[in-house]
């Protein structure tokens, strides 16, 4: 397993990527279950913020460490975002195909 420094390690150790003894966030467990609800139909990041009443940036950095951990998986699939630009769609790891 790699090890990562992050912006707010310290010198006594630093956190690892993808460990599953990482304490997860309220807003990152928000957004798992929203992903486990959404099933296959999955959902973009702007559909996210929407849900969870929660700014897009929020959205794109729990995106970023569920992504990193393995619980979130990009799709191939693109559906218009609220903008009307095309957004990537997401799934939970457990509806991955």
């Amino acid at each position: 397993m790699m090890l990562q420094r992050t912006l707010f390690s310290t010198s006594a150790g630093f956190q690892l990527r993808g460990n599953p003894l990482r304490k997860t966030s309220r807003r990152e467990r928000e957004v798992e279950r929203q992903l486990r609800t959404a099933g296959r139909f999955g959902m973009t990041r702007h559909e996210l913020a929407d849900a969870l009443a929660c700014p897009l940036s929020s959205v794109c950095a729990i995106v970023a460490n569920l992504k990193g951990d393995g619980q979130v998986v990009d799709t191939p699939r693109k559906r218009t975002s609220t903008f009307g630009y095309p957004a990537g769609v997401l799934v939970h790891h457990s509806f991955a195909d």
